[in-house]
């Protein structure tokens, strides 16, 4: 059985690396046609007259990219429609001072594919999805039952921080998600905060992971787009390399997990 992919709408400048790669993805993805993306909204609505998109997905680099009129006018020419708006690293704070988006909409590029992927269930009927007005406590909520696993998902992670504080917190979340902290190179899962960026610290650690159980490596900092360097070649490495943005990582920390096998991590636990 074939699933027909949603009619979605692009909005948004392809400019930075980030935009590209999810523009990219969406492509073979959603089927997107040149006549359903657009810089502009008031582009987007012009070329699409008439037609009624299934899913809005815009591209934020700047926070005042969209007017809030425009953003007044998408959102009351297509209210059933289902809205992302993935936001890039200079869009972190528009949560707190800025308000023209719903929050319950936005999300960082670096988590836009698992959203989208829900947001393709919830057009299948599979899922039900937030409402553009839902408030920060039912956004919470809805986050917070994604982070519920099986007890037979267990794993083993290992975090490197200079923050103590940041690094117990996201072990905490970690454990609930059915995680055991072990040391290298036992783990299955590697987070290593690589924020401030130092060559010695990172040879130090790099150096324990021969001959371990590592399934994943993921080094997180603020600058996901602009990291100085990685310390070993992820085309070699016995295991993967990703990076990640680190606010957004402790923020949804079962993503994370998601990048496990857990069927693999689950006998080496």
């Amino acid at each position: 059985m074939t699933t027909t992919p949603p009619r979605t709408l692009l909005i948004g400048r392809v400019a930075s690396a980030w935009a590209a790669r999810l523009a990219d993805r969406l492509g073979p993805l959603h089927g997107l046609h040149p006549e359903w993306r657009a810089e502009t909204i008031t582009t987007a609505m012009k070329q699409l007259d008439s037609d009624v998109p299934d899913l809005v997905v815009v591209l934020q680099d700047t926070p005042d990219q969209f007017s809030s009129r425009d953003i007044r006018q998408l959102l009351s020419t297509w209210p059933l429609a289902r809205l992302v708006v993935c936001y890039g690293p200079w869009c972190r704070g528009d949560g707190r001072n800025r308000d023209n988006w719903p929050l319950a909409v936005r999300v960082p590029y670096t988590s836009a594919a698992t959203r989208l992927a829900a947001e393709c269930r919830v057009l299948g009927g599979v899922e039900t999805g937030l409402p553009w007005t839902a408030s920060r406590d039912e956004i919470a909520a809805s986050e917070y039952l994604t982070r519920h696993h099986p007890e037979q998902t267990a794993f083993r992670f290992h975090i490197i921080s200079p923050d103590p504080t940041w690094a117990h917190t996201l072990a905490d979340q970690l454990s609930s998600a059915g995680g055991v902290s072990a040391p290298l190179p036992a783990a299955d899962l590697l987070l290593v905060d690589v924020d401030p960026w130092n060559e010695n610290r990172v040879s130090e650690w790099s150096a324990d992971l021969k001959g371990g159980t590592l399934q994943v490596a993921v080094l997180l900092t603020n600058v996901p787009d602009n990291l100085p360097g990685v310390p070993f070649d992820p085309m070699t490495a016995p295991f993967r390399v990703v990076v990640r943005d680190k606010l957004a990582a402790a923020a949804r920390p079962v993503e994370l997990v998601r990048l496990l096998d857990v069927s693999q991590a689950r006998r080496s636990a």
